[in-house]
């Protein structure tokens, strides 16, 4: 790098001439001293503009120096990335080299433009040499003492140049020693990878070698599996009997003169002891024979007895006994009854095919039609009929024609769903079919996320006697009723068996009434409404024992059970009043966020939920100017009163005098005070006017029972509630006794401040919260804490 333009000519000490003439003297001494002090002006913007392009050329130079020094974090890279791919690391390590080469040549360069702002520097500094000389002279020959100060000015500023192309000077050769240190590394690594690379070389060549030896092993091994395969299509190929053989297959074949399926491997049975056809009956047809069992049944066999049906649920051939044949020879026979096909669709089904689908309606079709008899339906699926039988007695008997091995299991799946029809024709209201499919697609689902046990599951199953000797009979458990989503959104009522939940192994703890309790494991909030896709519902969040749904909006763990929350918004219902309304908050430490209605009606209780219902109209309805709110002791009631009110049938105004319909305390409409009995309003006014002693009682009576509210001077009562107040009109939050702002006194998120009360309030000294006592005067409430009321 190289420093661009010259430095500006400084005047020689030896042409530097000042005469003093008498020209001189004539001249104005002030025009000289300007045009002398704008000479050098001139000098110091064309040092100024020197110092910019050194500037200039010193970025530069940094510049070139960060994209060498990012060139060779670049090389670095590659030189690790080369050590991937063995056969590019040569020529990777000759391109390293040469950008070595290169940046070594660069180096050199950048050595050379660090010597030219070296030798820059030098000259500067001769020059300042020669200005401070160039000083003193001035000095002694009585030099303007403008001049004077305007040529130190100048050093100053050549000195503050000085400075500032010492700081890169000293950078650069600090980045040029770190580059040597960098360039060392790399050249390191390079001879390193080289080494590695030879290394993988020899490896890649051993391992080339295995490869071939390994190819030769596996042609070898492929031409001896192929000659072994030969030789087993051969041996099969020369078999007459073949060793699977099963008695369908010998009986089929005789009647058909083909072969049919392979049969399962066969147990102890005495029909293998013998091989007769005597004994052979249709639940060993499909037992596996050896060769010299299957030539002694087919030596003794004689199918014409029997004749090939289709069943018509799987769609296989089966055997059946001939019609027309009273005691035939061959005990087999796949269907039951002599017609061999149902009443109610005269299909052919096998025996089966028919436990089989006897089964899956046990477990399936219990559902809906509850007040019909026979409920299991017809095996073939495109039948909707049901099967006859007269109860529990008339399937044993099904079952045993069947000749089933599972009767017991069965018959117990029977009597189990008809417990569970029982219980769900008992509760009331009734559900409707629609309501029932729902409920079963609801409760297949909890089976299959693992968050229900099977209704059909053993364990359920009561195996120990009772007090009477006797094995109780299977219970069911509560049936509760739960809404699901169903067709958008619109919600269903459905029931759900609680018993067969699945249950958490370790119990949680509640913070509050420090309970133990097993929730259904659920995960997160965000898991369960996962979980749940497809059958979402109140009933997700109702079933479970702990509130987890807040999780969605607080966005903290829930440590308290779903009871205790129900009694904390009870409470703080009761505590608030009919300032309720926005106001009930998470019962969580440090949480305070405010409650949505849509929560509050999930985990309160009726009776919360329809009070604070009725304190949300009663706000909404404050607004309008016909509401009055009932002054009566300890109501909370109000409402809005027009001419449709009033009992007479006169069309004029509306009669002032109005009641509460709830406790029928008497008040005046246009007043807002209690009825002003034997007066008229305008009567009332004038009194008040005029200063009557009835009117200073009512005075009297609005300052003894009233207060004004610090928000917006509204006159309010108070109820037999707590001391914290709520205006129902601005929503100002204050303490009732001495008006303090609520906020100061109960932050969010920190606990109660005494101090915050003022000076002359009682419960800066009583110990007590305005939260904790309740009554309509401080007197009373004090009276009903200390006799425990």
């Amino acid at each position: 790098m190289s420093m661009t333009g010259a430095l500006p000519a400084i005047p020689e000490f030896s042409t530097f001439n000042v005469v003093f003439n008498d020209e001189f003297e004539s001249v104005d001494e002030q025009a000289l001293q300007q045009a002398f002090v704008e000479s050098l002006h001139e000098q110091t913007r064309a040092l100024e503009q020197e110092r910019d392009t050194e500037r200039v050329a010193r970025q530069r130079a940094e510049q070139s120096l960060r994209v060498k020094t990012a060139e060779v974090d670049g090389l670095w890279l590659r030189v690790q990335a080369g050590q991937a791919a063995e056969n590019r690391d040569s020529e990777r390590i000759r391109r390293l080299e040469v950008s070595i080469r290169n940046i070594g040549e660069e180096k050199k360069q950048l050595e050379r433009n660090v010597e030219e702002h070296v030798l820059q520097i030098r000259e500067l500094e001769a020059r300042l040499k020669e200005y401070q000389i160039w000083s003193v002279k001035a000095a002694g020959e009585h030099i303007a003492k403008d001049a004077v100060i305007a040529a130190l000015e100048a050093e100053k500023k050549d000195l503050a140049r000085l400075v500032g192309f010492s700081e890169p000077v000293v950078k650069l050769q600090k980045e040029k020693s770190q580059l040597e240190k960098r360039v060392e590394v790399l050249q390191a690594e390079v001879v390193h990878s080289r080494a590695e690379g030879e290394e993988r070389t020899r490896e890649l060549e051993k391992v080339r070698l295995q490869n071939q030896e390994l190819g030769r092993w596996v042609a070898a091994l492929n031409e001896d599996v192929e000659n072994t395969a030969a030789q087993m299509r051969e041996v099969e190929a020369s078999r007459v009997l073949d060793a699977s053989l099963t008695p369908r297959i010998l009986v089929v074949g005789k009647l058909l003169l083909g072969h049919a399926r392979k049969g399962v491997q066969g147990s102890d049975d005495a029909f293998l002891q013998s091989c007769l056809p005597s004994s052979l009956t249709s639940q060993n047809l499909d037992v596996e024979l050896n060769t010299n069992q299957a030539k002694a049944l087919m030596e003794n066999l004689a199918v014409g007895e029997l004749i090939i049906i289709s069943c018509d649920v799987c769609l296989l051939p089966k055997l059946a006994a001939k019609p027309g044949v009273a005691r035939p020879r061959l005990r087999v026979d796949e269907f039951t009854g002599t017609s061999r096909r149902t009443s109610c669709c005269s299909k052919a089904v096998c025996r089966q095919c028919f436990l089989r689908a006897l089964e899956e309606s046990s477990s399936r079709d219990w559902w809906t039609n509850l007040g019909v008899a026979n409920w299991l339906r017809c095996p073939v699926s495109s039948c909707e009929a049901s099967l006859n039988y007269s109860f529990i007695a008339g399937l044993e008997t099904l079952l045993r024609q069947l000749g089933g091995k599972g009767t017991a299991r069965h018959l117990e799946m029977y009597e189990r769903a008809e417990a569970f029809r029982a219980a769900l024709a008992r509760h009331s209201p009734d559900f409707s079919n629609e309501a029932l499919l729902v409920a079963s697609s609801l409760q297949n689902h909890l089976v299959t996320i693992c968050r229900m046990h099977p209704l059909f599951d053993p364990m359920f199953t009561n195996k120990i006697p009772d007090e009477t000797g006797r094995v109780p009979p299977f219970n069911p458990g509560r049936i509760r009723t739960v809404s699901v989503d169903h067709n958008g959104n619109n919600s269903i009522d459905v029931p759900l068996f609680i018993r067969f939940l699945r249950r958490q192994e370790t119990p949680k703890s509640c913070v509050v009434c420090t309970d133990d309790f097993f929730d259904i494991h659920t995960g997160s909030a965000e898991e369960w409404l996962e979980l749940c896709r497809g059958f979402h519902g109140a009933w997700m969040w109702d079933v479970l024992l702990s509130p987890i749904k807040l999780e969605l909006e607080c966005r903290h763990t829930i440590d308290f059970c779903t009871t205790c929350l129900r009694r904390h918004l009870r409470a703080q219902l009761e505590q608030h009043g009919r300032g309720a309304s926005g106001q009930l908050s998470c019962p969580s430490a440090g949480c305070g966020r405010k409650l949505s209605y849509q929560e509050i009606q999930l985990y309160g209780d009726p009776d919360t939920f329809t009070q604070y219902d009725k304190y949300l109209q009663l706000d909404a309805l404050s607004r309008l100017p016909n509401f009055r709110w009932c002054l009566g002791p300890g109501c909370s009631n109000g409402q809005l009163y027009d001419d449709d009110d009033d009992d007479d049938d006169d069309d004029g105004p509306m009669d002032p005098q109005m009641h509460c319909n709830e406790c029928w305390f008497e008040m005046c409409f246009v007043h807002s005070v209690p009825w002003h009995a034997g007066q008229s309003c305008a009567q009332y006014d004038s009194v008040r006017a005029h200063g009557d002693p009835e009117f200073q009682q009512t005075r009297d009576w609005i300052r003894d029972n009233t207060k004004p509210c610090p928000g917006c001077s509204e006159n309010i009562q108070k109820g037999e509630y707590c001391f914290h107040m709520t205006c129902s009109r601005c929503r100002y939050e204050f303490c009732w006794e001495c008006l303090a702002d609520w906020k100061l006194i109960a932050p969010e998120n920190t606990t109660y401040k005494v101090e915050a009360h003022k000076r002359e309030c009682p419960f800066r000294t009583n110990g007590v919260a305005p939260t904790q006592i309740s009554g309509p005067n401080l007197q009373e409430a004090l009276t009903r804490r200390r006799d425990g009321r």
